[in-house]
């Protein structure tokens, strides 16, 4: 009984470890669209749980109205779920929150 028991929490620790290196290995790349008629001047992506909003991922650019940019959302930490903000030409301020950057390739601001 005890070799069994034994047996099953290896087999879990070994489990836990594979599927926290898979979620490490997701594809974080998504491709934001500029549907808008306006230009965004900013656009920042945290990772849920973030107090904070992070650097300006365009930094001294700008994604012009109708233009795409991609993005890799990896920051290290493996997390999936971010929240954007987007900061728009005409100072419209978008947030969207809980966007899964592992489920999704394209997102589309319109």
């Amino acid at each position: 009984m005890f070799q069994k028991i034994v047996a099953c929490a290896i087999a879990a620790v070994i489990v836990t470890g594979m599927s926290s290196r898979a979620v490490q290995a997701l594809d974080r790349w998504v491709t934001i669209h500029n549907q808008t008629g306006y230009d965004i001047i900013t656009f920042h992506g945290s990772h849920v749980g973030t107090t904070s909003w992070q650097e300006d991922i365009l930094g001294n650019q700008i994604l012009p109205a109708g233009h795409s940019v991609n993005v890799n959302f990896n920051d290290g930490t493996g997390y999936c779920v971010f929240d954007f903000r987007a900061e728009f030409s005409d100072g419209d301020v978008l947030v969207r929150e809980n966007v899964n950057v592992c489920e999704i390739g394209n997102f589309y601001y319109q």
